[in-house]
């Protein structure tokens, strides 16, 4: 499955999307489109992947789960926006600031941690030689997200700017965070590199620019 070719079919179709909500359903519904064969299921639980209390809570569920054949797919799907009110074909997008710049960039490195994990408990055999790979794309019109943070942001360590290099290491918060308590360090284990790529384009401004990060997970990387 080619998410990529995916998503750019997506941004021809719907550029722009009410809600997180909507932009999963028309994720799965253009992965449909494309491969009939696909079983996806919206909002897996977490815990049927492998992974224990301790890892995630028992109410965390993955965005979607698709299976196509023996390969299996864990994405994970954020949309952080900054306010706006445009339209498209004639329907109305009213969206709202995001903000919270800390919390929302931690929850999206905590989703590559999640899929890791889910992937690591994952195995193979040869009589069943399926192939898992997990997906963490976060689809933003906000530019902060792709802009390197000041040295001195709380949240340096889990910023997603363009071009950034994640590698194995544990990241922890920069100085005092008032939230630390409920957001804990987080433990990576692969290589990664943030590569920011245009989606769609709204109107003439700024926040009409839509850009989408997709994060390739493999058991290992």
């Amino acid at each position: 499955m080619d998410i990529n070719k995916i998503l750019k079919e997506l941004a021809k179709r719907r550029p722009v999307f009410h809600s997180e909500h909507d932009f999963k359903f028309e994720l799965a519904w253009q992965i449909k489109s494309g491969h009939k064969n696909a079983s996806i299921r919206l909002e897996y639980p977490y815990r049927l992947l492998g992974l224990e209390s301790d890892q995630t809570q028992n109410d965390r569920y993955l965005d979607l789960f698709v299976q196509i054949d023996l390969n299996r797919f864990f994405i994970e799907l954020k949309y952080l926006t900054a306010a706006i009110s445009t339209s498209h074909k004639d329907e109305r997008f009213q969206l709202a600031k995001h903000g919270a710049y800390p919390n929302l960039s931690y929850n999206v490195i905590k989703d590559i941690s999640r899929v890791e994990h889910s992937l690591g408990k994952q195995q193979t055999t040869k009589e069943n030689e399926s192939s898992a790979i997990g997906f963490v794309i976060v689809l933003t019109n906000d530019p902060v997200y792709r802009t390197p943070p000041g040295e001195n942001a709380s949240y340096v360590n889990f910023s997603l700017y363009n071009e950034r290099e994640l590698n194995p290491e544990i990241l922890n918060w920069n100085g005092q965070f008032k939230a630390a308590d409920r957001c804990p360090p987080i433990k990576i284990l692969g290589n990664y590199q943030f590569l920011w790529e245009d989606y769609s384009q709204i109107g003439e401004t700024e926040r009409g620019t839509f850009k989408v990060l997709v994060v390739p997970i493999t058991a290992g990387s």
